[in-house]
């Protein structure tokens, strides 16, 4: 059971369930595969306040930080908890503090987090062995009307992810934690999303729900939780009260693939999770990573006798590769067309007349030839090239000045 204390159920209720589950119904409405519908609200005041429905199952949590000393164990990898806190208002058999339902679900979570590595432990480190930065997470069950841990996982990843540290400057030894209103808050660096999916068996194994309900969950005798992320990797497993074969596990496996996807694209949807769909194809799977994966193909396809071959072949590969990669990247907006009304207007030429400079005839008298004439020398001293351009000019200034004294004669 997943209840703190063993839940009261009445016989006839116990009957009807029992046959609407071997008949293939839900007292719901919904298939024995069905998934209830997932509610998620991150708070738009505080970083790391998330709420979660799955259903009437109602999960609220939040994510706190703060600076300690590290374990001399591992001195470069921060702290993280979890703390599942029952309300007494969420069901009638809850009990006040600790119970079986709570360690049980607080072991899952570290497994989940911890031994998958799916918060990278090692970013939370300011100074090896001195402080690094410990991350609590706190889960309030409001409500629990069944599946109640499928909900503590899905809130713990939703809060972590939208948790924000303190920005963190570190000089020497001494470390500075800048305010919001100084430096912009920096988030956690989270490898994958973990999200768990809870199975639930009758009659040793002969009938089984996905997401369970509260009534549902009164007359099971076994669980099994799978936790794996979007890339079909198994975070951990757990089987509780039943035993199964080895086709059964793999079938369950198969659904939570499923189940995984859909929930994924849920969590994206009101975590506000952008992702381009021009660079993801219909799948999930991102674009760059395909191209890599046929680049990799196409180069080990390369077989000739000539090596320096292999090599063209290898290098034009990579070049398409690279232009493709960065036109996912950079890709080139269209321009807008341009109508008749908004072209640019054409500048008029302008005449010859007004572009050739005018003749300035300029009367010079001797003292001023000779000025000129000093000066003009002066300069030609510096460099060869510079001497024969100075001599060029003097002629010509020369020839245009007989000329002038000619015409005043």
């Amino acid at each position: 059971m997943n209840r703190s204390r063993a839940s009261a159920i009445s016989n006839c209720e116990k009957e009807f369930t029992l046959e609407a589950i071997q008949e293939r119904k839900r007292l719901d409405g919904r298939s024995v595969y069905d998934y209830r519908q997932v509610f998620i609200k991150p708070s738009p005041v505080t970083h790391g306040n998330v709420l979660v429905t799955i259903g009437e199952t109602r999960v609220q949590a939040c994510v706190g930080c703060e600076v300690v000393v590290p374990r001399p164990q591992r001195p470069t990898d921060g702290l993280l908890y979890f703390n599942v806190l029952p309300s007494p208002m969420a069901a009638p058999n809850y009990d006040i503090g600790k119970s079986s339902l709570t360690m049980r679900v607080e072991r899952l979570l570290d497994r989940c987090f911890k031994e998958s590595r799916s918060l990278d432990t090692e970013s939370l480190c300011i100074i090896a062995g001195q402080k690094v930065w410990s991350i609590r997470v706190d889960i309030h069950i409001l409500n629990d009307s069944g599946n109640i841990t499928d909900c503590c996982v899905m809130a713990s990843f939703c809060a972590l992810k939208h948790c924000r540290r303190p920005y963190v400057t570190v000089s020497g030894e001494h470390a500075t934690i800048h305010p919001v209103s100084e430096r912009e808050p920096v988030p956690l660096n989270i490898h994958h999303t973990p999200i768990c999916i809870t199975f639930g068996f009758l009659s040793e194994g002969n009938y089984l729900l996905v997401d369970p309900s509260i009534e549902e969950e009164k007359v099971l005798t076994g669980h099994l939780y799978i936790v794996m992320n979007i890339h079909r990797e198994i975070c951990t497993m757990q089987l509780e009260g039943v035993a199964l074969q080895h086709e059964e596990v793999v079938k369950c496996t198969k659904i939570a693939m499923t189940k995984v996807n859909e929930l994924n694209k849920s969590i994206n949807k009101y975590m506000g999770i952008r992702t381009n769909a021009k660079n993801m194809d219909e799948d999930g799977q991102s674009i760059l990573t395909n191209v890599l994966k046929e680049t990799t193909l196409q180069i080990d396809n390369i077989q000739t006798a000539n090596v320096q071959e292999d090599r063209k072949n290898g290098k034009d590969i990579i070049q398409e590769v690279q232009e493709d990669v960065y036109e996912i990247m950079y890709p080139m907006e269209e321009e807008p067309p341009v109508t008749e009304e908004e072209e640019p207007p054409k500048t008029k030429p302008r005449d010859k007349d007004t572009d050739e400079e005018e003749e300035v005839t300029v009367t010079l008298t001797k003292d001023d030839i000779t000025g000129l004439t000093s000066i003009e020398t002066g300069l030609t001293s510096n460099t060869g090239e510079q001497t024969s351009v100075n001599r060029n000019s003097n002629k010509e200034t020369s020839g245009t000045r007989g000329r002038k004294r000619r015409k005043r004669k």
